[in-house]
């Protein structure tokens, strides 16, 4: 029964210590990142804000339809009239709260046109905001009956914005808004189907001056004031180009004339909401991002720079050159000018000749000079010997001078590759975790191991 327990303890041991191993191999790997493949750059794109930090400055040409039929009443009062408040809207979302009295850095331009004048300057560019709507409110009627000439004002819008110098730190973003509630209709042509040479001729012109303008504006806005579905069997089809109705909307040309983005072609059938439409287009246009700031930068990017790159040179290189090269040439060489034999003839030996000492040379013992014809016994030196300068050949001295450190290299630069997502402290922590807990399981199985092998051994099947 013991022996069974202990083999069940042990079978769980393991079972736990197996588990806290892979949990561990499990963080470790998961701390290596594998959301991006080596080598890859991360680039992280932003949207731009909804408003710029440097808001372009903007030169506006509002062009307006003042022909007969901007007469018709909607809602209390002409279509002349809520075009009018329309273009005020314009101003005032241009101007801001702040200042209500001026546009700067924006100016602002007026035109109307139909088919008699053709077109009338309004006003000319201005950031004057208060002189600009006194000039809008001062736009009078139209004679009850007059027809429509659109190239004129297009010619007129061209001209003024490439004339005009801005001037300001980005220069200025040209903006063209034209409303107009009919077509091209020349007085005398008939008022039904398709045989209208002067309508037709206007038309054309009209067409071979949008290129133009679109190379002097930025951007177009177009607006279609009426139903624009009153052809067909039904009336609820587009008009044809080549009609000649005047009270028809030419869909097909103030959809060419628009240019964008963000300029469009918009159709609005009741008058009343011309000032909404036009305070929306005051927030785009004021919106819009000069060059310099237009291009959304990215906020992080990575350089796929090694993981770790080590230069393969040596730590300490010893150059087995000697650093300095002692000449054993004696310094002092003893020439004895007396000859009498010197009983206790001091030789004076070197001093800091930085003569090289061998230690341990095995050095032969000096052997006995020769006697003279005196026969005089001992180890004294012959008066007539010169002492020899001190040998510069040792027997066995070592010729490698001493150890010098080349000087090391800078030490490499160990730069960790950036991940898609998530930070490198997050993957240290799980990676230090997976260690950690892998470690202490290896030792609760070695533990186990040698429980389990010390109740196997001699003594442990007893019970």
């Amino acid at each position: 029964m013991t022996e069974r327990m202990l083999r069940h303890k042990s079978t769980a041991w393991f079972a736990i210590a197996a588990t806290a191993v892979i949990l561990g191999i499990v963080l470790f790997l998961s701390s290596l990142g594998t959301d991006r493949a080596p080598g890859a750059s991360a680039v992280v794109q932003t949207t731009p804000p909804a408003e710029c930090l440097v808001p372009v400055e903007l030169d506006v040409v509002i062009v307006l339809d003042k022909s007969g039929s901007m007469l018709q009443e909607t809602g209390g009062k002409t279509r002349l009239q809520w075009a009018k408040e329309a273009a005020l809207a314009l101003v005032d979302g241009m101007a801001g709260v702040s200042t209500p009295e001026s546009l700067s850095p924006h100016h602002v331009e007026v035109i109307t046109f139909d088919g008699a004048t053709p077109i009338e300057l309004v006003t000319s560019f201005s950031d004057d905001a208060v002189a600009v709507r006194a000039a809008i409110n001062a736009i009078a009627n139209p004679p009850s009956i007059t027809d429509t000439y659109i190239a004129p004002a297009l010619t007129r819008a061209t001209s003024d914005l490439n004339a005009h110098v801005h001037g300001g730190s980005y220069g200025s973003y040209k903006v063209v808004v034209l409303l107009s509630d009919g077509r091209n209709y020349a007085d005398g042509d008939p008022v039904t189907g398709t045989t209208c040479p002067a309508t037709h001729t206007r038309r054309t012109n009209t067409v071979n001056a949008i290129p133009g303008l679109h190379a002097a504006a930025d951007t177009v806005y177009t607006v279609g004031l009426g139903d624009e579905t009153t052809c067909g069997p039904t009336h609820d089809q587009l008009c044809s180009p080549e009609n000649c109705n005047p009270n028809e909307l030419d869909h097909y040309l103030l959809v060419d004339i628009a240019e964008g983005p963000p300029g469009d072609y918009t159709n609005v059938e009741d008058a009343s909401t011309l000032p909404d439409i036009y305070s929306g287009i005051s927030q785009e246009v004021i919106n819009i991002c000069p060059p310099a700031t237009a291009t959304p930068t990215p906020t992080k990017t990575f350089t796929p720079t090694p993981t770790k790159t080590f230069t393969p040179t040596p730590t300490k290189t010893f150059t087995p050159t000697p650093t300095k090269t002692f000449t054993p040439t004696p310094t002092k060489t003893a020439t004895p000018t007396n000859t009498a034999t010197p009983t206790n003839t001091n030789t004076p030996a070197p001093t800091n000749t930085n003569t090289p000492t061998p230690t341990n040379t095995n050095t032969p013992a000096p052997t006995e000079p020769p006697h003279d014809g005196g026969g005089g016994g001992g180890h004294t030196s012959s008066p007539t010997d010169t002492p020899l300068p001190p040998t510069a050949t040792p027997t066995r001295v070592s010729t490698v001078a001493p150890l010098v450190a080349a000087p090391l290299p800078p030490p490499a630069v160990v730069v960790m590759p950036a991940t898609g997502s998530g930070g490198s402290d997050g993957r240290t922590s799980a990676a230090i975790a997976g260690g950690v807990i892998s470690l202490m399981a290896l030792l609760l199985l070695s533990s186990g191991l040698r429980l389990l092998r010390g109740r196997e051994g001699p003594g442990g099947r007893e019970g």
